[in-house]
């Protein structure tokens, strides 16, 4: 969940939520709201978060990255790249859609045609 990735992230780099505030022209009540779950940033501020706190935008959203060594969908015959327009696609859906989505990729992830 973004809120705990956040937390998480900006505790790895040291700063406290007053620092990270100032250094995004926020709040520290903003950093508050979104690491207790009560707000989300917009996509464009969640690319700055992520510059600021040295980290990708993937992580922050909690989007797993794929380990290339070790995924066993390299051998595959098409890729499919995630995108700065999927991402604004998926951060602009609401809390519940964004969860039943990912329950749906690990379905399809899941279904031996798609695991090969």
């Amino acid at each position: 969940m973004f809120s705990e990735n956040l937390k998480a992230a900006r505790k790895k780099t040291g700063l406290s939520q007053k620092k990270l505030a100032d250094m995004l022209g926020v709040n520290t009540g903003t950093v508050g709201n979104w690491e207790s779950g009560i707000r989300e940033p917009g996509f464009q501020m969640i690319h700055k978060i992520a510059n600021v706190l040295n980290a990708n935008v993937a992580s922050l959203i909690a989007i797993d990255t794929v380990d290339m060594e070790n995924d066993a969908s390299k051998n595959a015959p098409y890729t499919v790249n995630i995108n700065d327009e999927d991402f604004k696609i998926f951060i602009s859906l609401p809390v519940e859609a964004r969860k039943q989505a990912l329950d749906y990729m690990k379905y399809l992830a899941d279904k031996s045609t798609f695991a090969k």
